[in-house]
């Protein structure tokens, strides 16, 4: 006999085993949790997921590349009257909305930050994904709406300014909390105040360094 069919709309089985260890990742921790809890989960057989992955970690780096694909994509637009077109706005103030909307995203987002200290690969991952391209990536995006008065060194700290709080905001808003999508509109106006405060900040300091010079 064959497998048989996937309703439409149904899951893949690997699509399950991804999204149940993330879950139990994240639960758990990597270390404690076997190919036997993750088959128990979905009431399959060990057998079953090894026809799918050889091994966690390959489960591990399944989950790291299909995340690291969502990363740099554009954020969900912000409200009508929310960010005001700014940079740092633009940044910033869609991350609610993407992390709300998005469990499965929200749920690898914490286990990331729960096993930075206890797993070298993901500590690796977060360093290459959220500090070193997301610097790259964030200069690159200074670089497109300035003007030449914008000097490299400025638009590292700004990159390494905005990057910084937002991984800090993430960690204290996602991990060590929990809100819902009924705290969305709050969460959009507290980033929305916090990227003004920042453009106007940074605004200053650029304006200030030119008179110096």
């Amino acid at each position: 006999m064959g497998r048989p069919r996937r309703e439409p709309g149904q899951r893949s089985t690997r699509d399950r085993i991804l999204q149940v260890s993330i879950v139990l990742f994240t639960d758990q921790g990597f270390a404690n949790t076997s190919f036997r809890n993750i088959a128990d989960a979905l009431g399959l057989t060990e057998s079953a997921i090894y026809r799918h992955f050889a091994n966690k970690d390959e489960v591990l780096d399944t989950i790291l590349d299909q995340f690291q694909d969502q990363i740099y994509q554009p954020l969900p637009s912000p409200p009508k009257g929310g960010a005001d077109g700014s940079l740092i706005a633009n940044i910033l103030t869609g991350l609610p909305r993407l992390l709300l909307t998005q469990p499965l995203f929200l749920q690898t987002s914490r286990l990331l930050l729960g096993e930075l200290q206890h797993n070298e690969r993901i500590r690796s991952f977060v360093k290459e994904a959220f500090v070193i391209r997301a610097n790259t990536y964030v200069e690159s995006l200074i670089q497109e709406i300035s003007d030449s008065s914008v000097t490299a060194v400025q638009e590292k700290s700004i990159a390494l300014m905005v990057n910084s709080f937002r991984f800090g905001w993430v960690y204290s808003t996602f991990v060590l909390q929990s809100p819902t999508l009924n705290d969305l509109p709050e969460l959009e106006r507290e980033l929305n105040d916090i990227s003004n405060f920042l453009d106007q900040a940074i605004s200053n300091q650029i304006i200030r360094q030119d008179s110096q010079r």
